[in-house]
């Protein structure tokens, strides 16, 4: 079976209807993103760059509701460390403690985060910052958490 080349492939229902209505400046600027990434301006390559334009237009208010509403949970989580660091020192700790008692060894910073409900970047954001205040000891080597001199269990 030959591969037909794109020039010749006829145009789907929805890609012959882009043409036939979309505006010139649409298609104007589709053909311009066409060249720019220096693929060939052909009717369906066109038809599909000004349906890819109009689904990336659709998704860019779903896209800025997204990073609000991370932007609120990072900045919701940096003041809960801020404000309950003893706590969340006393627990972080004592998570470490119970892994060293039950498992001979300490938790990786995955398995710690996983246990205080953390995600990748609250562990990360947490974990140097309990370290620094003294509620945990941290090393270079894998499993290298320990309880800190502030939590009492060292």
């Amino acid at each position: 079976m030959t591969k037909v080349p794109a020039f010749e492939r006829p145009l789907s229902d929805r890609q012959r209807e882009v043409l036939d209505t979309a505006p010139l400046a649409e298609l104007t600027d589709a053909k311009a993103w066409l060249l720019a990434r220096g693929q060939a301006v052909t009717p369906p390559a066109v038809a599909t760059a000004v349906l890819d334009a109009r689904q990336r237009a659709l998704s860019a208010p779903a896209k800025a509701a997204k990073a609000k509403r991370d932007k609120a949970e990072r900045q919701a989580f940096k003041a809960e460390l801020r404000q309950d660091t003893d706590r969340l020192g006393r627990c972080a700790a004592e998570v470490v403690a119970v892994a060293l008692e039950r498992d001979g060894q300490a938790p990786t910073w995955g398995e710690l985060g996983h246990a205080m409900h953390w995600s990748w970047w609250q562990r990360h954001l947490a974990i140097p910052k309990l370290a620094k205040q003294g509620w945990l000891a941290t090393g270079t080597a894998p499993r290298s958490i320990r309880p800190g001199p502030k939590s009492g269990k060292t």
